[in-house]
C-alpha cells in the first residue's frame, strides 16, 4: 500500500491556502477545517488538482464560515486560561456578587 503524500498549497484566485492529503484508502473527496493545519482536503490518490479546486470553490461560502469560526475560538484562547475565567461570581441564594481573586499554587 503506498503512503500518504501531502502538500501544503497557497491561496490562489479565491482559493484559500490548503493542505491537500492524497491517501490511498480514501474513496471521495473529504474537506475540512481544523486550528492546527487550516483547511485540509483528502482525496483519491489520482485526483487532479482542478478537482481539488473546483470542490474548494463549490464549498467556499461553508470555508469562510469555519475558517472565520475557527480565528474566533483562536482569539478565545490566545488569552490563555486566565482570560477566560469569571471575575466576579454571584450566589443564586443570596443575589450577591463576590469577587473573585486567583492565586497560582506553589
Amino acid at each position: 500500500m503506498s503512503a500518504v503524500r501531502v502538500t501544503i498549497e497557497p491561496a490562489s484566485d479565491g482559493v484559500p491556502a490548503h493542505v491537500v492529503r492524497h491517501d490511498p484508502r480514501a474513496r471521495n473527496v473529504r474537506i475540512r477545517v481544523t486550528e492546527r493545519e487550516g483547511v485540509v482536503i483528502t482525496t483519491p490518490p489520482r485526483v487532479s488538482r482542478a478537482v481539488i479546486e473546483r470542490a474548494l470553490r463549490a464549498h467556499a461560502g461553508w470555508l469562510e464560515r469555519r475558517l472565520t469560526e475557527t480565528a474566533q475560538r483562536r482569539a478565545v484562547f490566545a488569552g490563555g486560561v486566565e482570560a477566560m475565567l469569571p471575575d466576579t461570581g454571584t450566589f443564586a441564594a443570596t443575589g450577591e456578587a463576590w469577587g473573585v481573586d486567583y492565586r497560582h499554587a506553589p
